[in-house]
């Protein structure tokens, strides 16, 4: 998509929400990076198989 992380190399996530299993059985965790002038959003989701978690989506987005 054309989006430079370099950014986040050397920040931690920031997790307003407490990571959740949601109605379909996927973990869902919502967090930002807190780069400037923009944060950078994202959303992991996650199903378990064989008793691990394998991510099955990331969602990244920069914005105000």
């Amino acid at each position: 998509a054309g989006i430079d992380l370099s950014a986040i190399k050397d920040k931690k996530p920031v997790f307003p929400t407490a990571p959740a299993i949601n109605e379909q059985g996927v973990l869902v965790l919502n967090g930002h990076y807190p780069t400037e002038p923009k944060k950078t959003y994202f959303v992991l989701k996650y199903t378990e198989e064989e008793g691990a978690w394998k991510l099955i989506g990331i969602q990244v987005d920069v914005k105000d």
